[in-house]
Parts: structure tokens; C-alpha cells; sequence
């Protein structure tokens, strides 16, 4: 999964629990088929996360991803769409496939670019 700190995805969670590390969160997720990313809060003594599983992600709710405060973590998963250059034009939207690991650059105005929104 690839972290960004300080941020989070501010969606109902589809599960809430509690670990002693973020891997043991990461592996919770690992239990739902539909959890897309996750929320990680670190609880004021430092010493339990508080976990809450997704069921979807930053690309599909891009105006409920917010900065947070630090101790707080959007975690996603490993996808092209990670990477500014999947789809290249400013005006572009990528949507991953997390079941095949392809994914959709829904471009702005749709139907002037191709598949990676290049004009």
C-alpha cells in the first residue's frame, strides 16, 4: 500500500478496529474483498492505531480526500493511478480496476483524448 501522511479519505468507514501497527491494519484490510484503502489514526499515546477499512479510494472521492492532522494516514492501494503520469493531461480523472489492475483516464471534454488523455 502507498502512504500519504497527514491526509485522509473522509468517507464512512465500512470497519473500525483497533491494532498495535499499521502492518496489522494493512493485513485487516486484507480480510475484506471491497476494502479500496484505508484511514490510519494514531490514538494520543502513541501506542494503538485506530484502523478504518474503505470501500473506496482517493481517485473515486478525490473531494473527501483531505490534509489531516499529523498521526493521521490515508493509505491506497498500489496502483498505476498513483503515479501523476498514467494519464497525462491536467484535466484528467484516473480510475482504477482493482480487480484486473488496469485502469480509465476519464478526460475533460470526454472524447477529445485517448486512453491516457494525451490530445
Amino acid at each position: 500500500m502507498v502512504s500519504h501522511d497527514n491526509h485522509i479519505l473522509n468517507v464512512t468507514a465500512i470497519n473500525i478496529s483497533y491494532h498495535k501497527t499499521s502492518q496489522e491494519c494493512i493485513r485487516t484490510c486484507l480480510n475484506f474483498t471491497n476494502c479500496w484503502s484505508i484511514n490510519l489514526k494514531e490514538q494520543p499515546n502513541n501506542e494503538i492505531y485506530e484502523c478504518h477499512i474503505l470501500d473506496t479510494d482517493r481517485f473515486r472521492n478525490a473531494s473527501n480526500y483531505v490534509s489531516s492532522s499529523i498521526g493521521n494516514s490515508h493509505f491506497s492501494l498500489d496502483h498505476d493511478c498513483e503515479w501523476e503520469e498514467t494519464c497525462i493531461n491536467p484535466n484528467k480523472k484516473c480510475i482504477p480496476n482493482y480487480s484486473n489492475g488496469s485502469y480509465e483516464c476519464v478526460c475533460e471534454p470526454i472524447g477529445k483524448y485517448d486512453i491516457h488523455c494525451i490530445s
